[in-house]
């Protein structure tokens, strides 16, 4: 007698260096999104944010910095906050690193790993961001958070 069919969706065996790039870098990519997202919405955007960025993962690993493509790709790709954040930033590396950094409550090292940007360049463009609006201190959820992929 034939066994009835599973239901269960596929099992797929992931890159071992995507699994490494995403168990070092989701929980900066989860804590800028809760930044900018409701909790539910900004799981959602980074867990869609992974599966596209493994469709072109050996295409990543041509770039000289996979890190730096990895991360434009999520800034690109997240959806538009509902309320923006307002740390005034000279360019989009800069707020990035200022929500990463003072708002997430990430580490200096971590943020520059993230991004795939030299730590000195993110130590200035965190020197250099003199804009400081109180709702730039908004509590959301620290770096480091859980999430599955």
């Amino acid at each position: 007698m034939p066994h009835p069919p599973d239901h269960a969706p596929p099992v797929v065996d992931l890159p071992a260096d995507f699994e490494a790039f995403y168990a070092l870098h989701q929980p900066l990519y989860l804590a800028y999104a809760h930044a900018h997202l409701a909790p539910r919405q900004a799981d959602h955007a980074v867990r869609r944010a992974f599966g596209h960025l493994l469709t072109q993962w050996s295409a990543t690993l041509l770039d000289p910095n996979p890190a730096a493509r990895c991360w434009q790709i999520f800034t690109a790709r997240l959806p538009a906050p509902p309320l923006p954040l307002d740390p005034r930033a000279h360019t989009p590396l800069q707020y990035q690193a200022v929500v990463l950094h003072h708002i997430a409550h990430c580490p200096l090292p971590a943020v520059a790993e993230t991004t795939g940007e030299e730590p000195s360049k993110i130590r200035y463009l965190l020197r250099t961001w003199t804009n400081r609006p109180a709702s730039a201190v908004a509590p959301p959820r620290r770096c480091g958070g859980t999430g599955g992929f």
